[in-house]
């Protein structure tokens, strides 16, 4: 990723966006990148060190975005914090006009609360994929139009809440 991306700040396709280590590019560069349209893909959530950078991203005031995919690494092996991961995704939450979302690999044991929520009233399209850690599902079906559920690689889930 372009180091200066964020200088771009009428850009509307940015379709993949892949977070730094270190000094590279950080999940707070989309902060600037209001126009953005159609779909994005975010890579590399591993990456975030800093909570408070996810919540400056600004995903919730990205209103042109139909589609969104949160992905961390798929590694298991490597030491993660959950708790770290939980609260980056929960600072993640989308704008509610959002039709399709995909969270893979994530890390934590739980969703935050607006995974499923019903206020996502244009929500068609859901998959979960290798959440390994999970044990709970939020009440997915109160979606009110959800057409496609996917939830692949989620052994460790106990309990799904209606």
């Amino acid at each position: 990723m372009p180091l200066q991306i964020s200088k771009l700040t009428y850009l509307r396709l940015l379709p993949k966006f892949i977070v730094g280590q270190g000094n590279g590019l950080g999940i707070k560069e989309l902060m600037k990148l209001s126009h953005l349209q159609g779909q994005l893909w975010i890579l590399g959530l591993q990456n975030v060190v800093n909570v408070r950078d996810a919540e400056l991203s600004g995903l919730h005031e990205k209103l042109g975005l139909d589609e969104l995919a949160l992905e961390w690494i798929d590694n298991f092996q490597v030491s993660r914090n959950g708790g770290d991961e939980l609260h980056v995704l929960s600072s993640l939450q989308p704008h509610r006009s959002l039709e399709k979302l995909s969270i893979i690999s994530y890390g934590g044991t739980v969703f935050p609360s607006w995974v499923g929520d019903p206020l996502f009233t244009k929500m068609v399209d859901l998959q979960l994929c290798s959440c390994r850690k999970i044990t709970s599902l939020p009440p997915l079906g109160k979606l009110p139009v959800l057409r496609h559920l996917s939830i692949k690689g989620m052994d460790e889930v106990k309990e799904v809440a209606v």
